[in-house]
């Protein structure tokens, strides 16, 4: 499993998942990732954050590491 941060590298701003373009889109400034979080357009200077996960043995919920 994989989970990236939902907040973009350039101010913050929440970025939110386009089924028909395939990437997350940011509204701040135009900023678009792939769905392995790398930049594909736009001014951010890193690619989104990578989060944590574990399984949970017990539910068998992913769980954010923090």
């Amino acid at each position: 499993y994989r989970a990236l941060s939902a907040s973009c590298s350039h101010l913050g701003c929440r970025v939110t998942w386009d089924d028909a373009k395939g990437q997350y889109l940011c509204p701040c400034h135009g900023v678009a990732y792939d769905r392995e979080g790398k930049v594909v357009a736009g001014p951010p200077p890193a690619p989104l954050a990578r989060v944590s996960l574990r399984v949970n043995t017990t539910t068998s919920d992913l769980e954010v590491e923090v």
